[in-house]
């Protein structure tokens, strides 16, 4: 990731390199640029200036528009990183989006590859039903929104599971509507 692009005394444009934060059930997309000694960081329309160091293995010292905050850090093997303050524990997943895109169009043997809402919208029609066995890119829902009609397409190639949603339904932009098991 590269600090800024320009020549000397101009004005410096960041490069911001996209990530995928998964907690939970939750995922987002967080962009994050170096800015002299700190980052920068871009999450649902806001952004925040990042600074840290570990102090000691464990032990993150961390800095979020210079208010200051102490956690314990665990990285898992899987990758995921577990995070404690004050008896309370979560777990982050981050992906950097290029690995994200590769593993939504490749995904594992058997990982279920969830398709989401990419707006809020009204579900017009399911194409599919659960257990039914779609190509990748085969459309199987269609939403309105903003009175346009919307077909979604398979993320992967594999079985149809988790289908929770139904034609007249109302959903959240992210929601999950269904997962195919690849």
């Amino acid at each position: 990731m590269s600090e800024a692009v320009g020549k000397p005394g101009e004005a410096r444009a960041l490069l911001f390199q996209k990530y995928t934060v998964r907690m939970g059930e939750t995922t987002s997309e967080i962009e994050v640029a170096r800015a002299g000694e700190s980052y920068l960081a871009r999450l649902d329309g806001r952004t925040v200036s990042l600074r840290w160091d570990e102090s000691e293995p464990g032990r993150l010292n961390l800095e979020v528009d210079g208010r200051p905050l102490e956690l314990r850090l665990t990285r898992q093997s899987d990758g995921t990183l577990r995070f404690e303050k004050q008896a309370r524990q979560f777990a982050v997943r981050v992906e950097d989006d290029l690995s994200a895109r590769a593993r939504r169009a490749h995904p594992r043997q058997g990982e279920p590859v969830p398709l989401r809402s990419p707006m809020p919208g009204m579900v017009v029609k399911v194409l599919v039903e659960e257990g039914q066995t779609v190509s990748l890119e085969e459309p199987v829902l269609i939403i309105e929104a903003m009175k346009m009609q919307n077909e979604l397409a398979a993320p992967a190639a594999g079985v149809i599971e988790g289908l929770s949603v139904k034609a007249g339904q109302a959903v959240n932009g992210d929601q999950v509507l269904l997962s195919v098991r690849a």
